[in-house]
C-alpha cells in the first residue's frame, strides 16, 4: 500500500518528539515546498522514485524563491510560532526521512541537488536497516543502559545527524529572531482559511513572498 503524507508526517514527528500535530504537519508541507523551489519541482530522474503523495507539496514549491536552509528555518519559525530549534529539527528530519525512501541511485541525485546544509542529512541506510542484527547479548559497554555500561542518549537523531546547532548554528544565537525576514510575515496559525483542520494542508503563502 502506498504511503500518505500523513504516515510521511508521523515519522517525521518520531524522530523531532513532542511537537503540535497542526504545526508538524505543516512545517513538513513547508520543508518540502522549500526542497522543490531548489529542486525545481520534482525533477524528472527522481519522478519515479520520491512517493507519490510527497510530490504535490514539492511541486508547489517551484516558483518559491530558493531560500537557503538558515533563511528557511527563520521564516518557518515566525510563520508557525515554533522554536528555532524546533523548526530546524523539522526541516531537517523531513530531508533524512525523505532520503530514507529512495534507492540508492536517487539519494544521490537528490544529494547534488540540494544546498550542502540540507545535502548532509541524505543518508544511506545503516547496515542494521539491510537485515545485519546486532548479538543477542551485548557486549560489556555496548548496551544503551546503565547496566551495559553506555548511559548514552538514544534518541533517533542523536546518533544519526551532527547537532543542530554545529549544523546551522542558529540554535546556539542569543537571538535567533534578531536577523528575521522583514517580508516573513503573513497570515500565521489563526488564518481559519488555512486551517488544516479543514482540509488544507498546502502552500504557507508568506514563504512564496519570503525572498
Amino acid at each position: 500500500m502506498a504511503e500518505g503524507l500523513g504516515t510521511f508526517v508521523e515519522a517525521v514527528g518520531g524522530r523531532v518528539g513532542q511537537c503540535d500535530p497542526l504545526r508538524l504537519e505543516r512545517a513538513v508541507a513547508c520543508t518540502l515546498q522549500a526542497l522543490g523551489s531548489h529542486l525545481g519541482g520534482v525533477p524528472p530522474a527522481l519522478g519515479d522514485a520520491i512517493p507519490a503523495a510527497l510530490q504535490p507539496e514539492i511541486e508547489r514549491g517551484e516558483p518559491h524563491p530558493r531560500l537557503g536552509p538558515a533563511a528557511f528555518y527563520l521564516v518557518l519559525s515566525n510563520e508557525l510560532g515554533l522554536r528555532i530549534g524546533m523548526a530546524l529539527e523539522i526541516a531537517q528530519s523531513t530531508v533524512t526521512e525523505l532520503a530514507a525512501r529512495l534507492s540508492g541511485p536517487a539519494r544521490s541525485q537528490l544529494r547534488t541537488l540540494l544546498p550542502p546544509a540540507w545535502a548532509v542529512f541524505v543518508q544511506d541506510p545503516s547496515p542494521r536497516a539491510h537485515g545485519v542484527h546486532a548479538s543477542a547479548s551485548p557486549q560489556p559497554g555496548a548496551g544503551h543502559s546503565l547496566a551495559t555500561g553506555r548511559p548514552g542518549s538514544t534518541r533517533p537523531l542523536a546518533d544519526a545527524r551532527p547537532s543542530s546547532e554545529h549544523a546551522e548554528s542558529i540554535a546556539s544565537s542569543d537571538d535567533p529572531h534578531g536577523e528575521r525576514l522583514a517580508t516573513a510575515h503573513g497570515p500565521g496559525l489563526r488564518d481559519p482559511g488555512r486551517s488544516l483542520a479543514r482540509g488544507r494542508p498546502g502552500s504557507l503563502h508568506p514563504l512564496s513572498r519570503a525572498g
